[in-house]
């Protein structure tokens, strides 16, 4: 864990040298989640934030901070930490992909890893904030795996 996080504070400051914006983007949303194994089907519910430095005028990268409540009832939750990279295309469509941990907040003490995907639509409407939503994948290598489909809404904070 920490060859990685040297590696990235390395990372991230040779991309800020590129470019001083800084990008904050709270988001919450809900979706439906499917444990593969069992067939295990619900409801789930995220709220996080990421924050990115620009790389270019259309790319960014940075961390994601993310509490997912995958089921209640089974006491399932997750907190994601990691690398996220997003580009904007046609000035309008929003892709991101990234690695994620998830800590577990069960007492097994399991932090499986996870990709996460995004895809959606961020309006060039105002210059310091940009709401969004965005149609969000994951998939949680836990046991079982977890797979997590839900539609985010949020802002980007440019600094």
């Amino acid at each position: 864990m920490f060859v990685f996080l040297m590696f990235f504070l390395l990372f991230i400051t040779s991309v800020y040298a590129v470019n001083d914006a800084v990008f904050v983007r709270p988001h919450f949303g809900i979706g439906v989640r499917n444990r593969t194994e069992n067939g295990d089907d619900g409801i789930c519910y995220h709220a996080g934030a990421r924050v990115l430095l620009s790389a270019n005028t259309c790319q960014k990268i940075g961390m994601e901070f993310t509490y997912i409540d995958a089921d209640t009832a089974k006491n399932l939750r997750y907190t994601s930490v990691g690398m996220v990279m997003e580009q904007r295309l046609w000035d309008w469509v929003y892709v991101a992909f990234g690695t994620l941990g998830y800590l577990s907040n069960k007492d097994d003490s399991k932090n499986p890893f996870g990709i996460v995907s995004n895809i959606g639509w961020e309006p060039d409407s105002m210059e310091n904030m940009h709401p969004y939503i965005i149609y969000r994948s994951e998939i949680v290598f836990d046991n079982p795996t977890v797979k997590i489909d839900s539609i985010s809404l949020g802002f980007t904070f440019k600094f």
